[in-house]
């Protein structure tokens, strides 16, 4: 049984401004005061800390009774096999 909560419109096009643009470091969404909409809380600018995130992750959440999701762009740097330099690419994680 879905729960009946719409996610707004914009979180759609600035999940799409993280992701394919690379226009934010991170993005905090959050259930609207009348329960009904998913809505974007936060937009982290672009190239700001991870530590920054987890702040504002901190701060939205409060005493830990309010519900937050994010999606975040980490950057990731592997040495894949057979190589002796890194790769470096982005990947966008999610957390509820």
């Amino acid at each position: 049984m879905a729960s009946g909560v719409k996610v707004d419109s914009a979180c759609k096009q600035a999940y799409d401004d993280l992701h394919n643009r690379h226009l934010h470091s991170y993005l905090i969404f959050r259930i609207s005061d009348d329960d009904t909409t998913i809505i974007v809380e936060k937009k982290g600018d672009k190239g700001a800390p991870y530590s920054e995130f987890v702040e504002d992750l901190r701060k939205a959440v409060g005493s830990g009774k309010e519900c937050r999701y994010a999606a975040v762009d980490v950057e990731v740097s592997v040495q894949r096999q057979g190589t002796d330099g890194n790769s470096t690419f982005t990947k966008v994680v999610f957390v509820q």
